[in-house]
Formats: structure tokens, sequence, C-alpha cells
């Protein structure tokens, strides 16, 4: 596997619920697409908005989806749970117009 997103959508609202893109194939637009389609998908079947978590500290995915037109809507505190660590989660969000998934 070289990469894979996760998606619910139900009703008018879709949730990535998981992106990764194998470490040697990071940079190369993968992700970038992964969410574009995401997108797409969720608009088309009938969702107006569509959330993410992803890691505080996590600048370049933050970044990916910034440049994607997600703005942080809350955090979550504590989400990401290791042995040794706890990490807070941004919460974004999208809005899903036509015009705003043809980029």
């Amino acid at each position: 596997v070289i990469a894979y997103l996760v998606q619910s959508i139900y009703t008018d609202e879709s949730h990535i619920m998981n992106l990764a893109v194998k470490g040697s194939r990071q940079g190369q637009g993968l992700g970038r697409g992964l969410v574009k389609r995401a997108c797409t998908d969720a608009m088309q079947n009938g969702a107006t908005k569509i959330l993410l978590e992803v890691g505080a500290d996590n600048l370049i995915a933050q970044r990916l989806y910034e440049s994607e037109g997600f703005l942080v809507f809350g955090r979550r505190h504590n989400y990401y749970r290791s042995c040794d660590r706890a990490e807070d989660a941004l919460v974004m969000v999208r809005s899903l117009e036509t015009a705003s998934v043809a980029n």
C-alpha cells in the first residue's frame, strides 16, 4: 500500500478519518489527490462540509489541508495517545460547494 484515505459520509457531513502516505512517496501529490477525491465524493453524496482531525504538531499535514481550503475549527486535547505521550488534535473543516471542489 502506497497511500490510503478512510472517509465516512453521512447526511450533510463527511469525515476524513485517516490519511496515510508511505514515507518514501510523500511529497509527490498522493495525499493531495486523495483529499481532493474525498471532497468530490462527499459533495456528490450530499455532504455540505467535510471535517478531519490532524495532530497539532503535524505541520506538514496542516499545510496540506489549509492549501485545500480547510480551516481550524477547534482542538481536541490529548486526542492521540501512546504509551509515552499524548498529542492534541486540531479539528479542521471545509465547506463543500461546487466552485470550491473544482480546485
